[in-house]
């Protein structure tokens, strides 16, 4: 006898997967040929690795938790996974990162953006513009949205969370329940 679980399993084996990180290492810090030793130091060598050698998929629509002690390399990863890393970081990167069979090496900031996303544990500190308006409008313009199209999804964004009014207002000004939407 089959349960709707093991459907749901199969389907899911059947799939490729969304995100595959096979053998992912990261060493934060300049390049050994491109780093000058002090003079008379022999240890000039790499720096301890940030991440090392991980390796998993996620099939599309499943979800991840990642979770562990501070400094045990959660950021680092999710700075390779959304292509921070390397070319906002320094360092050195080995392994592959493929989305949707497709290395992400081979994409642009903004091509990867819009289909990989990171959410901060304190929310707070995601907050970039001043107001409401600006704080919806910050991912599309980054994504070069065309204005017209910005105006348009911004004012069904504040619809559906019912803070039209709240447009032009400070996004620190609002209270717990609206801040949170």
């Amino acid at each position: 006898m089959t349960t709707p679980s093991d459907n749901l399993s199969h389907s899911i084996e059947d799939q490729s997967p969304a995100i595959e990180v096979r053998n992912l290492s990261f060493r934060y810090g300049v390049p050994d040929e491109e780093q000058e030793s002090p003079k008379g130091s022999e240890e000039a060598g790499p720096h301890l690795p940030a991440i090392e050698d991980i390796s998993f998929s996620l099939p599309a629509g499943e979800l991840m938790l990642i979770a562990g002690p501070s400094g045990c390399g959660k950021s680092t990863l999710l700075k390779c996974l959304n292509g921070l890393i390397p070319r906002s970081y320094p360092g050195v990167v080995s392994g592959e990162i493929n989305l949707e069979g497709r290395s992400i090496t081979n994409l642009t900031l903004r091509d990867l953006a819009q289909h990989v996303g990171t959410m901060l544990q304190d929310p707070d500190k995601q907050i970039l513009g001043s107001t409401i308006e600006q704080e919806i409008a910050f991912g599309m313009e980054n994504l070069c949205v065309p204005r017209k199209e910005m105006i348009r999804q911004i004012q069904e964004v504040l619809q559906r969370l019912h803070l039209e009014k709240y447009q032009k207002r400070a996004t620190h000004a609002l209270s717990g329940d609206r801040g949170n939407r």
